[in-house]
């Protein structure tokens, strides 16, 4: 499975470019999202034997088993901010290199620009600078896929297809949408996989068991607390009016409406269709389902990616017998081909968007998150209640209070109890928060008593911060001239194209 050169080649170069442009707006690696900083800080714990974001708290904000455990080696030394990328880059590596069977098993005369074509709608030229676990689970899913239909097809399962099946869930829960189905089908169609496929059952099993049974011991329940927060379905135990409401949020999103219309696509092909090509299909529409009911769209692309790489793998295979006079035609109408090309990017917009705007949504977090934990470890030296835990927490010796919920299970706890907004104030009067540092759209939701201090506004377009502007509060009026002291440290600290706007206070 040696990756095509060119492809490798072209992947790299623009790796390479969104590196650089990345060291020059922030001065080192900074990633386009705050959340590989939440994996960062908990693999910080993980490697001193804690379980938890801050000391002497334990807390499971990740909603991967694996990718923290996979950081916590070379926490401490010097490659622990450059590692996630450099496991992205490896897993980036894998996944192209599956490129060329699957140009293979698409057949011959494929045109030259496929490979690029692949690489772009995967979205592995924007995952990577993310910095979490989605290359992996992306080169885990397209795997899976790959393996399955050359299974079903030649009646032999390639043994990189367990690979696949066993460690995807462990990455992303989200994998068990294509393990199971998966699994399934070699159960009932080749009944010398059977034992192989209990053998997945088992390991996946078991590895899903230990990490809910670890949580579960130290007080955290049986699912990370990131899943609670983020998924409404697993939150409200399935309800039907919140699957429902789940499969109408992908609407508002280009891949997941993509991903709704592949749904009648693929009934239609498993209907028609016989032998392997039905039992693909059928592959297809469960996993389909499976993320339109469970799962989620949009994000920067995140989330979508391997349900996307899996339908485009099954569309490839399913109409194979079809390509060859579609790049005939491309080759001979060269209006059709622009009219296609068109299309195309129109229905990749959102691949493209996360590949171009990175750089920018990595100086995104560099201008809002890395400024709150200055704020914090050097400015205040001290505690501070923020929205995004991440970047803020990761490396920094004082608490960082989480008022979503990731980072704190009393948070969580008083959230999902649609709590009043007194309950910020008695967490943070019991961690020692002096100040907040959170965006403005939640501020009607803030306790009466905190004091707005200071707002700092973004340089550049907004890409993945929530908001354009973080505001800066005392969490009581006492704390006031202490947090305004910190304001003035943090002034002078700041990269030069940032300010702070101070907001008058009242005397006395």
């Amino acid at each position: 499975m040696s990756p095509p050169r060119a492809v490798l080649g072209l992947w790299l170069m623009i790796l390479a470019l969104q590196v650089l442009l990345v060291v020059a707006l922030t001065g080192s690696v900074t990633y386009s999202l705050d959340d590989a900083y939440i994996h960062l800080a908990l693999a910080e714990g993980l490697r001193e034997g804690h379980h938890g974001i801050n000391p002497g708290e334990f807390s499971a904000p990740s909603s991967s088993i694996l990718w923290p455990y996979l950081l916590a080696p070379l926490m401490g030394g010097p490659l622990e901010l450059w590692w996630p990328l450099i496991l992205n880059l490896a897993a980036g590596v894998g996944l192209v290199g599956l490129i060329g069977p699957l140009q293979a098993r698409v057949g011959e005369g494929a045109p030259s620009w496929l490979g690029a074509f692949l690489l772009i709608s995967f979205n592995i030229c924007a995952l990577p600078l993310m910095g979490m676990e989605h290359s992996l689970q992306l080169f885990l899913a397209v795997l899976t896929t790959l393996g399955l239909w050359q299974a079903l097809e030649e009646r032999q399962v390639p043994w990189w297809l367990w690979l696949g099946l066993c460690f995807g869930p462990l990455v992303r829960y989200e994998h068990l949408g294509l393990t199971v189905p998966a699994l399934a089908l070699l159960g009932l169609r080749l009944p010398r996989a059977r034992l192989g496929a209990l053998g997945v059952v088992f390991g996946v099993t078991l590895g899903i068991a230990a990490s809910a049974l670890s949580l579960f011991r130290l007080g955290l329940g049986y699912l990370p607390s990131s899943i609670l927060v983020k998924s409404a379905v697993v939150g409200s135990g399935g309800r039907l009016g919140t699957l429902a409401h789940n499969v109408a949020l992908h609407t508002l999103d280009l891949q997941g409406v993509l991903v709704l219309l592949a749904v009648p696509a693929l009934a239609v092909l498993a209907w028609r269709r016989r032998g392997w090509e039905r039992d693909l299909a059928g592959f297809g529409l469960a996993a389909a389902l499976g993320h339109l009911v469970a799962g989620h769209s949009g994000w920067y692309t995140r989330y979508t990616a391997y349900i996307w790489a899996t339908l485009l793998v099954v569309g490839l295979a399913l109409l194979r017998a079809e390509l060859p006079r579609v790049w005939r035609l491309a080759r001979d109408e060269p209006r059709a081909l622009r009219l296609a090309g068109l299309i195309v990017l129109l229905l990749h917009s959102p691949q493209l968007w996360a590949m171009f705007s990175t750089p920018l949504a990595a100086l995104n977090i560099f201008e809002q998150q890395r400024q709150i934990h200055v704020f914090s470890s050097e400015a205040l030296k001290g505690g501070v209640a923020v929205n995004d835990i991440g970047y803020a927490a990761w490396k920094n010796d004082y608490y960082i209070l989480d008022l979503v919920g990731l980072g704190s299970l009393e948070a969580l706890a008083h959230r999902g109890a649609w709590a009043g907004p007194e309950w910020m104030d008695e967490l943070a009067e019991k961690k020692d928060a002096r100040a907040a540092v959170i965006y403005e759209h939640i501020a009607p939701s803030l306790p009466s008593d905190w004091v707005r201090l200071a707002s700092l506004s973004l340089s550049g377009p907004r890409i993945t911060s929530a908001s354009e502007t973080i505001w800066f509060y005392a969490t009581s009026p006492q704390h006031v001239p202490e947090v305004s002291a910190a304001l003035d440290a943090l002034s002078g600290l700041l990269p030069p194209r940032l300010s702070l706007e101070r907001v008058p206070t009242a005397p006395g």
